[in-house]
Order: structure tokens, then sequence, then C-alpha cells
């Protein structure tokens, strides 16, 4: 494997804001449109030049490095944009060959481009350059859009395939699958809300019905890895989430999950659940969500039920291995039953949930 690990090619305070009182309300948002670079679903072709040498050997540093990304526009144009960009993430930071990064554009170049509008962007990278590690990133990608079925406070995500040129060295580009993760601001615009950097969210400050959601997808995912009301370490809140408020203080906030990739529906070799769980293994499910919303259980599930079709469409469009797309629709056949089974949900969902 080289440097990178992808293919060679030929070239081409514990509270939100100080006297901010929210009042909670069950009724839900719709979105607007999303901005023109999350309106599809087709893979966007892109080049992305940049010292990746710099880059990779410094990941731990994180350090911002000048650069090109370049596409081809609907009109078959050839645009080339001006970014800055730097590694990023926590444990992937550590792990990968080729680590996530977050993209920086300038404003005044993108307007009325496909790009319009958008500022920094998390970039989702191919990990490692193995078959295993290609059907990680897709079911990832896929993770996003079956939240989209069941929540309006999702993030809109874009697959790639990028081209890497290392700007400093030369030589060949090198190709790997990718996707681009809506800005924070992006999302909160789509929802009327504003972004929130907070340490903390209280519980009575979270709007029921999007937590409802969010923790029963989480579940249902088998994903332990969140918070929707801490930070992990030194971040601001929440753990592997956003926090949206209202602009106006009218409703209560809403936290957006990311990072799906210690799901058990993924997962990956490297996926653990955190010492203090009772469970040994991500693929096995265990309710993390409030007791506060338990009223809510009922409704929550039926919208899961809806959404059962779109979510097993999205698993079998993806591009991955008979194997391991019939794994992971079994996993998610497994949730759907314990949801469906009274006495199951009883014992697995109210009962294990927290005050």
């Amino acid at each position: 494997m080289n440097a990178t690990g992808i293919k060679r090619l030929a070239p081409a305070a514990c509270g939100l804001l100080a006297g901010l009182v929210l009042a909670l309300v069950a009724s839900g948002t719709r979105a607007a449109e999303p901005a023109p670079l999350f309106a599809s679903d087709d893979v966007l072709d892109m080049t992305l030049a940049v010292p990746l040498r710099t880059l990779i050997r410094g990941r731990t540093r994180r350090p911002e490095v000048e650069g090109t990304l370049s596409y081809t526009e609907a009109d078959g144009a050839v645009t080339e944009l001006d970014v800055e960009v730097r590694t990023r993430g926590r444990s992937r930071l550590e792990l990968c060959s080729f680590p996530p990064l977050s993209v920086n554009l300038r404003r005044g170049q993108v307007a009325g481009m496909l790009f319009d509008g958008q500022n920094r962007l998390k970039l989702v990278t191919l990990c490692r350059d193995t078959p295993g590690y290609r059907e990680y990133l897709e079911l990832e990608y896929v993770i996003y859009r079956m939240y989209e079925q069941v929540s309006d406070f999702a993030y809109r995500v874009r697959p790639l395939r990028v081209q890497y040129l290392d700007s400093e060295r030369g030589g060949d580009a090198e190709e790997a699958p990718a996707f681009f993760i809506e800005h924070q601001n992006g999302i909160a615009e789509r929802v009327g809300m504003q972004a929130a950097d907070v340490p903390g969210v209280p519980l009575a400050a979270l709007r029921p019905e999007p937590l409802a959601t969010y923790a029963l997808f989480q579940y249902v995912i088998g994903n332990t890895d969140w918070s929707a009301i801490s930070a992990a370490e030194d971040d601001t809140c929440c753990h592997n989430g956003d926090v949206l408020t209202p602009a106006d203080g009218s409703t209560g906030a809403v936290v957006v999950p990311y990072d799906f990739d210690q799901a058990g529906l993924i997962n990956t070799a490297y996926a653990a659940p955190h010492e203090d769980l009772p469970i040994r293994s991500v693929t096995q499910r265990l309710f993390r969500g409030f007791c506060a919303t338990n009223e809510l259980l009922d409704a929550t599930v039926e919208k899961f039920n809806t959404a059962r079709p779109a979510m097993e469409a999205l698993l079998d469009a993806a591009a991955l291995s008979d194997r391991t797309r019939a794994d992971a629709l079994q996993f998610l056949a497994g949730s759907y039953e314990i949801l469906n089974d009274p006495e199951q949900r009883q014992r697995e969902i109210v009962d294990r949930c927290r005050g």
C-alpha cells in the first residue's frame, strides 16, 4: 500500500448560552431545500491538489495547507477553486492511512456555482484502501441517508470520486471514494435555526420528538458512540453531534448526529463499545435514549416502520458485496423485530431508558 492508502491511477457550561430558556414543543420543522452541492445524490468527480505528504506526515499537528479543488460544472465547464485543507477527526486521525479532511473554500469564488453557499466542509475519506474499508465508507454514507428518512434534522451528504494530486511531489493522481458532509450552518439555515457552540445541553432543553427519533435511530443502527447532552473530553457539545438552537428562542434545541463508524450496522474491524457500557461488541444493541421521551415511542416506531422500505432500498442500492449487504439488512431487520414486538420493546428499550 502506498503512503496514502489509495489506488494509483493515470493523472487527472453544561448549559446552553447564559440566560437561554427554551420551550419544549413536539412538532417537527420542515426543512427547506438543500444547497446545490447537496441537492443531488449523484457521484461528483473532483480533483484535490494539495501537498499530501505534508498533510499525512503531520496529521496529528493538523497542518493547514493551500491547494485547489477542481470539478466539471453541469454545462461542461471545468471550475478550479482555491482551498485550504487540514486534517481532522480523533480516532480515525490516528487509525487511518489517509486521514479525514476539512476543506475550506472561499465564498467569493463559489457564488452561483455548484459550491454556492459552502465554506468549510468535512471530507470523509477512504481510511485504508482495502475492499472492507471501502464498504465501511459506503455503509457510513448510507447511514447518513437513512437518517434523512426519519428526521429533517439530518446532515446531507454528497458522494464523491476524488483524484488526489500531490502538489509538492507531482506524479500520478490517486483516486478514492469519499463524501462531503453538509456544514452545521447549512442545516441550521435549512431548518430555520442557528448553530450553537455550547459546552452542554440540559435534557429539558431538547425538543422531545427529534430527541426520540435521534435516540431510536442510534439503537436501530447499533451505535452507542454518542451523547445528546454532553461533550467528549474538551470538545463542545455534543459527542458526535452538533447543537442547533432557535434564532428567537421560541422552540427547543436539537442535536444533529454525525460519525457512525462505530455502529454495529457497519461493524468495522476497529469498532468497540466504551468500557463502561454493559456490552462487549458493537453488534450488541443497547438503548441509550431517555425515559423523558417514552410517551413518544409508539409514534416514533410507527415513523420508523414507514421509513423501513426506503432504508432497505438504500442498502440494496449500495456498492456492497452480497455478503455485506445481506449482513446489513439482517442487522436492520433484527432491530425492527425488537421495535415491533411489545415484549422485546418493553424489555430492551422502555426498561433500559436513561432517567
